[in-house]
């Protein structure tokens, strides 16, 4: 007997593909463990990347200015633009293009879900969209309603009409969550999944001496790392930490990643004469298992609670790496105090300092915490938990 229920058809709203970074770990992860009977994928990024990858369980959509498009639902386009934050003209311009071509794309792929992993312009898009075809709208709601930058603090009204009016919240920490409610999720319709990690894929194993020799870290040395946007809200305590340490052995520190700030960076990097510190720049996907093995610290520096819970803490927690993180944020839902890591008080240089010295001349302290962090990430962050949630 042949089964009557409807195969998924989702377009996937989200900056992404590669190379972009948390996000697309994300996406990638659930598409990995998503049935293709079951579930047919479209990615639809607003703002494709330059040189995309390509993703290999779905289609992907980048709707150039040609793509067909529709004038259907105009009306819904007029209440969704009186409630967005105010900003240059050529973003709504973007924003009716990018919608219009959307909307002939779902009636032409036959989409009957939208799964948007930003609140604004792509959560909007979802519910907009959601409204014009009637169907149901999942948005992924990260630490953007805190308000923390001028940016965010101009979206609540479009954060309110999109959240008060998708089918379902969704985000990666109850952190998160609490934000979205405050600014018009319900909890009736809402949930937190935490993002899950490849624990196939990123999981124990001994140091990788060949990546340490390629920047010139000795096999004895102690690493410290650091993975993300190069922001100055991000790094700036962690920099102020290494000038405070005090090494009894070689410390080199690792900080991957690009951002807005990276040549403010590099400037502060070039300053630390107590550590060697090492810009890497972006590292590759492919590269994130030998980063995070040839890493024995992992450290997560945020000082605005738009933090949600970054995957690579996780990712660093499945390879078996002791991890030291601030108390704001979401940080705290990976991160057991003393027993997978360290936690200090954000934006408290002094402490980050502290944990790290306690932590560079214990090996055996970081071993007991990183097998901590592998079992937490077992139990909390499987990525196929994640995907079927």
């Amino acid at each position: 007997m042949e089964s009557t229920t409807q195969k998924i058809k989702l377009g996937i709203l989200a900056p992404c593909p590669p190379p972009y970074g948390g996000v697309t770990r994300i996406i990638e992860n659930h598409l990995s463990h998503w049935s293709k009977d079951a579930i047919e994928s479209h990615v639809i990024p607003n703002y494709p990347p330059e040189n995309p990858e390509s993703f290999e369980e779905a289609s992907y959509h980048p709707l150039p200015k040609t793509s067909p498009k529709t004038w259907k639902g105009m009306s819904h386009y007029a209440t969704c633009l009186s409630k967005a934050p105010l900003t240059r003209p050529w973003v709504y311009k973007r924003f009716v293009e990018y919608n219009r071509a959307l909307a002939k794309l779902i009636v032409d792929s036959g989409i009957n879900v939208l799964y948007a992993h930003q609140v604004w312009p792509a959560g909007a898009s979802a519910v907009l969209q959601s409204k014009i075809h009637k169907i149901p709208s999942v948005v992924v709601a990260y630490g953007e309603t805190y308000h923390t930058t001028q940016q965010h603090k101009r979206q609540s009204r479009i954060e309110r009409y999109t959240l008060s009016s998708a089918n379902w919240v969704i985000s990666t920490s109850q952190h998160c969550l609490d934000g979205a409610l405050k600014v018009g999720a319900s909890k009736s319709k809402s949930s937190v999944i935490n993002a899950g990690i490849d624990l196939d894929r990123f999981k124990p194993t001994k140091t990788n001496l060949q990546f340490r020799k390629d920047y010139g870290i000795s096999e004895d040395a102690t690493v410290i790392s650091v993975l993300g946007l190069a922001l100055r809200r991000k790094l700036d305590t962690l920099l102020d930490a290494l000038e405070k340490l005090e090494p009894k052995n070689e410390i080199h520190c690792l900080i991957g990643g690009v951002g807005s700030d990276l040549n403010y960076v590099k400037d502060r990097a070039s300053n630390i004469r107590n550590v060697k510190v090492h810009i890497m720049g972006f590292v590759p996907e492919s590269a994130l298992p030998d980063f995070y093995s040839a890493t024995d610290i992992l450290v997560v520096s945020p000082r605005t609670k738009m933090e949600c819970m970054g995957q690579s803490m996780k990712e660093a927690m499945a390879c078996s790496r002791a991890v030291v993180g601030a108390r704001i944020g979401g940080v705290e839902e990976a991160v057991v105090d003393g027993e997978n890591g360290l936690l200090f008080e954000s934006d408290n240089p002094t402490e980050l300092a502290k944990a790290l010295n306690e932590l560079s001349d214990n090996q055996s302290l970081r071993e007991k915490m990183g097998s901590a962090g592998r079992k937490i990430a077992e139990t909390k962050f499987n990525a196929m938990d994640a995907a079927e949630k």
